[in-house]
């Protein structure tokens, strides 16, 4: 079945960007994240071991294939595969994929943003999805923490141009520079840029 638009595998390949924490990284860094585990999958964040058998069937299908960080996938996310109701996990071919309500969120099969948005560097969640997807894949962890509040002091300088540019308008250098940084924040709301959901809310406040 084909994939959803919304953040399609090519496009996550040629951004080079982790479909789970956005951030960037070089393809070299990058993995084949099975969305649902085809060796083995265990149903909560602190269990040990592996069931078996896990969606063998689904290791070659590209609607189950995603880009992740190492981080996300080894890490974190493994095996792990949480159901609202484990007795309806699907344990062969012959079972419906359909009656599954998976707690990780699908980044390609469904929009994130209906279930994280983000309060300044900080993601968080109204959706038992989106909620488990943040703690099961560590999205507050301080490394991502920090790179988003360096993320955000990158916003924040172009921010001041725009400000300064408002005030002094006859100023044309200033003016020509506060395009560019216009440009910049645009940029940085695509969907193949690093942190895009982030820089989304965070330029929200400032009415861009």
């Amino acid at each position: 079945p084909p994939r959803s638009t919304l953040f399609p595998y090519t496009t996550l390949f040629r951004s080079s960007k982790c479909c789970y924490c956005e951030k960037k990284f070089p393809r070299s860094n990058l993995h084949v994240e099975h969305y649902r585990p085809k060796s083995g999958v265990r149903q909560t964040l602190d269990q040990k071991r592996d069931e078996l058998p896990g969606y063998y069937w689904l290791a070659y299908r590209w609607d189950n294939l995603l880009l992740s960080c190492h981080d996300c996938n080894n890490l974190y996310k493994g095996t792990r595969f949480p159901l609202a109701n484990e007795k309806k996990r699907a344990r062969s071919h012959n079972d419906k994929l359909e009656e599954e309500s998976p707690l990780l969120i699908d980044p390609a099969g469904q929009d994130p943003r209906e279930h994280i948005r983000f309060d300044n560097e900080l993601p968080k969640s109204d959706t038992p999805q989106g909620r488990m997807t943040i703690d099961g894949l560590r999205l507050r962890r301080a490394d991502l923490t920090e790179d988003r509040l360096e993320r955000i002091d990158n916003i924040d300088a172009r921010l001041v141009i725009l400000e300064e540019a408002k005030k002094n308008p006859d100023d044309a250098e200033l003016q020509a520079k506060a395009r560019k940084a216009h440009q910049f924040l645009m940029a940085a709301k695509r969907p193949e840029a690093e942190f895009s959901s982030m820089v989304e809310d965070y330029l929200a406040q400032f009415g861009l």
